[in-house]
């Protein structure tokens, strides 16, 4: 009994000493998305803490996006943490990025940008005001001055361009940034002119047929009545017809003169197309996985 009591005893030790062989490692990041490893093993996600580690060393490794951003032999001792911490610092980030060739080309043929153009325009404006009446001149006495005023205005150009070489319309860059208020404001437009030429339509066709309508009458109702042979001066008739031949004329030209509006698209203000372009760069990077902060040089 007594030897059956002692071996529990040794074997309860055993087993403390066997606990007591172990420690703790804990990691800290400033990134998220990493895989942690444990000699070549995987522990998961984003792990924190890895419990339960035998002492001694081990090789410990964490990647991102199949990058190694720390790999290093750390050592556990008993009932003990061993503390890691992984910063975000530049050079875990140009680290990063080294290892995307082909995320970053692909940013960098898709990315959206404004491209701006400032010059200057100098315009000089001469002027002779009177000493007497300050804004006009005279004509006849010499008491006049000439003012001379020079004035520099900076004219801003600017356009879109895709990736940095390919300048793009305000309608591509609405359908790639999916800003669908630009065609909802040019459906607008597009109803709009529609019912305009209907309009123009519908008047044209009037007037048309006023024009012809006022020319026919001239000729087989006026016309008949008219002695054009008469010597005397025009008499009422003869103004009449004339009248009904110009008035037809003049309709007839304004029916030609008429011209039915094409659909525009609408105009974007820079500072719509500045804020669509950083939105759809941010989510291109995280599509990517760039980091945000990342800019082409």
């Amino acid at each position: 009994m007594k030897t059956k009591l002692l071996l529990i005893v040794v074997l309860l030790l055993s087993s403390f000493s066997l606990m007591a062989q172990k420690g703790t490692i804990k990691i800290f990041y400033e990134l998220k998305g990493v895989s942690v490893y444990l000699n070549d093993e995987l522990k998961g996600i984003d792990v924190g803490t890895l419990d339960s580690v035998t002492i001694g060393s081990h090789y410990l490794k964490v990647t991102k996006d199949n990058i190694i951003v720390f790999g290093e032999i750390v050592t556990v001792s008993a009932n003990a943490v061993t503390t890691i911490l992984i910063k975000k610092n530049k050079d875990l980030q140009e680290k990063i990025i080294a290892g995307k060739t082909d995320e970053l080309h692909q940013y960098e043929s898709q990315r959206l940008d404004v491209m701006l153009s400032t010059k200057y325009v100098t315009e000089t404006n001469s002027k002779s005001n009177s000493v007497y009446y300050p804004g006009f001149f005279s004509t006849t006495i010499g008491q006049s001055k000439t003012n001379s005023v020079t004035t520099t205005i900076p004219v801003t150009d600017w356009f879109i361009t895709q990736g940095g070489t390919r300048k793009i319309s305000q309608r591509v860059f609405a359908r790639i940034t999916n800003y669908q208020p630009f065609f909802e404001q040019a459906e607008k437009i597009k109803q709009d002119v529609e019912k305009y030429n209907k309009k123009t339509v519908r008047c044209g066709l009037i007037a048309a047929a006023l024009g012809l309508a006022t020319i026919a009458a001239g000729i087989f109702v006026v016309h008949p009545k008219v002695d054009w042979d008469s010597e005397k001066s025009f008499d009422l008739g003869q103004y009449g017809e004339i009248m009904c031949y110009t008035t037809g004329g003049l309709a007839l030209i304004g029916v030609a003169s008429l011209k039915k509006q094409t659909p525009y698209d609408p105009i974007l203000s820079m500072e719509t197309i500045q804020g669509q372009a950083y939105i759809y760069n941010q989510n291109l990077k995280k599509k990517l996985g760039i980091p945000e902060d990342y800019e082409p040089k």
